[in-house]
């Protein structure tokens, strides 16, 4: 008999993979519990087991995807270099950031350019926030003037980064990572006096 806390784990990621297979047709205000539970190929009281309704699902679905990009990437270490150094740091984490989501692609089109995407780009730039103000890379604009606030220019950033994701995500023919994130830094960094 299987352990029951590897039955539970892999019976969430089952709903969670329906639902975002069914964020790719439809929008979710229209989903039911009930087309989750079909796709997933389980009864709905199953799916009650786990989740007291869809909306408390979608957020375990945005809550897991930021756990992973924060781990993966945020918290990465990045090369130190004396020339340039923060526009050098900041190419590093756009350039992984970009490289990330690019290896979870459905996953990152299907959260950001989906009508409900609201509360996943909000949430998206929100983290991004708190790592330009806090973590080991501060955006160039946290430093370009020091009469406004770096909560405003942090929120500036980031809106901005995700902003260039949800377009790159919605290019049929797009740069690469690499490319992409060095047109952020560029536009991030042109005018800093």
């Amino acid at each position: 008999m299987k352990n029951s806390a590897v039955l539970h784990t892999s019976t969430k990621a089952v709903i969670q993979h329906a639902l975002l297979e069914l964020l790719k047709e439809k929008d979710f205000a229209k989903i039911s519990v009930a087309e989750i539970a079909k796709k997933a190929d389980i009864n709905r009281g199953t799916f009650y087991l786990h989740y007291k309704d869809k909306d408390e699902l979608f957020e375990a679905v945005q809550s897991a995807i930021l756990m992973d990009l924060e781990q993966y990437v945020l918290r990465t270490k990045i090369e130190f270099s004396l020339e340039s150094p923060k526009r050098y740091e900041l190419l590093q984490y756009t350039g992984n950031l970009f490289t990330y989501i690019e290896q979870h692609m459905t996953v990152f089109q299907t959260l950001l350019l989906n009508p409900s995407s609201i509360s996943f780009s909000n949430k998206l730039s929100h983290l991004i926030k708190q790592w330009f103000i806090y973590g080991e890379c501060p955006h160039p604009w946290i430093s370009l003037r020091e009469n406004i606030p770096n909560n405003y220019l942090a929120t500036m950033a980031a809106t901005s980064l995700v902003s260039c994701l949800v377009e790159w995500l919605a290019c049929e023919t797009r740069e690469t990572p690499d490319k992409i994130a060095s047109f952020y830094v560029e536009i991030a960094t042109a005018n800093r006096n």
